[in-house]
């Protein structure tokens, strides 16, 4: 199951892999109450092991790269530093309150 939940993640507990989801897209406005800006993209272990071993994937989809640079906790472009400071801060914030319903 592919789940969009730009407005749901950070409202509502999603367990990507524990409810079958193979890849969910969310961001860092709405639910997670950050600056716009950020597109997040969460895989199951099955999905991120297809990924890295896929050779058709266009070049506009394809996150192996990011993949490995994951493995190293670096971005493989220059990212939006100050964009990723306030997510930091809007997750902490979230973790602290809790989710509805969690």
């Amino acid at each position: 199951m592919l789940v969009d939940s730009v407005s749901g993640f950070g409202g509502m507990p999603v367990s990507v892999g524990g409810a079958g989801i193979y890849a969910m897209a969310t961001c860092s406005q709405k639910g997670i109450a950050s600056v716009p800006g950020l597109g997040i993209v969460c895989l199951s272990g099955e999905a991120a092991s297809e990924i890295r071993a896929a050779e058709d994937i266009p070049a506009y989809m394809d996150l192996s790269e990011s993949l490995r640079f994951l493995e190293r906790n670096e971005t493989p472009f220059t990212p939006a530093t100050g964009a990723f400071a306030a997510l930091e801060r809007a997750l902490e914030l979230l973790e602290y309150e809790g989710l509805a319903g969690g």
